[in-house]
């Protein structure tokens, strides 16, 4: 039976905290699993041209997997992209209100949840971000350190903030994957000191505004996600890059898991892999039956 992989998944309760999200791939199945990235476990995976939209999510429980072939720039087919629950929340546009989700269940769940708005440094970039679930949000995007600076009562409130922070403070709203690569086997101090200052300027850009404050135990408290990410942080030195459009290969013993970023170790040699380049593929994976399998879980990244 084919194997379609789905993507990376996050959940800071569960050592090893990231798993792959794999599929079991036919007309007649939906069968979705976890397999634990666990640190010195040996991954052997084939990634093939095949590649087919990995479906989208519903609802906050339901998922819809779908067996429509993608461009290989693409990870869902149109009709998954425009009705994926998750996607309102990244391309929001706050003055358009509801006509920029094309989702109405999201739009009523980001009417009514309250949002945190954050910074992240990834190694040596400062962002701002926003995220109804922050720490799964930080991990998910290999942050190194994150503050929440405001907890806004709902959804399209935290845009505008995250918005106004952008656009007065010159704080990017993304850090590119070339950056997040380029920062493994760092340590920056000056960044961390860039990040500090960057929080007071926030905290006296919102002091006077109208925006209404949402009570959270994160705020302006200093996040270290280190723990997540198995044995990357004590690297000192930075692995080769493996672009999988022209070696469609996964080896080695893991060495960890950042974000997208899978870094693994052969003979002496560190390598880096981005495995959001490998979402929607149909793969096959060697000596699976070592790993323990999970059952999926929609609550996880």
């Amino acid at each position: 039976m084919h194997k379609q992989f789905l993507g990376i998944k996050w959940n800071p309760e569960t050592p090893p905290f990231s798993f792959l999200w794999i599929r079991e791939f036919d007309s007649n199945t939906s069968q979705d699993y976890l397999i634990p990235v666990e640190v010195g476990k040996k991954l052997n995976i084939s990634i093939h041209k095949e590649k087919f939209c990995i479906g989208h999510k519903i609802n906050e429980t339901e998922y819809y997997f779908c067996n429509k072939t993608v461009p290989n720039t693409y990870i869902q087919c149109y009709q998954c992209q425009r009705m994926d629950f998750s996607r309102c929340f990244i391309t929001c546009d706050p003055s358009r209100g509801q006509e920029s989700c094309t989702n109405r269940e999201a739009y009523e769940y980001c009417q009514r949840t309250p949002r945190s708005v954050y910074l992240a440094l990834i190694g040596s970039e400062i962002k701002v971000g926003i995220s109804f679930n922050p720490l799964k949000r930080w991990i998910n995007q290999g942050a190194d350190v994150a503050i929440e600076v405001w907890r806004a009562k709902n959804g399209l409130e935290a845009r505008k903030i995250e918005i106004l922070i952008s656009s007065e403070l010159d704080i990017s709203q993304a850090v590119n994957i070339r950056n997040k690569i380029e920062s493994i086997g760092k340590y920056n101090k000056k960044a961390l000191l860039d990040l500090r200052k960057k929080k007071e300027k926030v905290a006296l850009l919102l002091q006077d505004s109208d925006y209404e404050y949402v009570e959270s135990p994160l705020l302006n408290k200093e996040v270290y996600l280190a723990k997540y990410y198995g044995n990357i942080p004590m690297l000192n030195l930075k692995p080769i890059f493996v672009d999988l459009s022209n070696n469609p290969y996964i080896n080695g013993r893991v060495i960890g898991m950042k974000g997208s970023l899978l870094v693994t170790k052969v003979r002496n040699t560190y390598y880096v892999f981005n495995m959001k380049e490998v979402m929607g593929h149909i793969i096959s994976m060697e000596k699976e039956s070592q790993v323990k399998r999970q059952k999926s879980l929609f609550d996880f990244i």
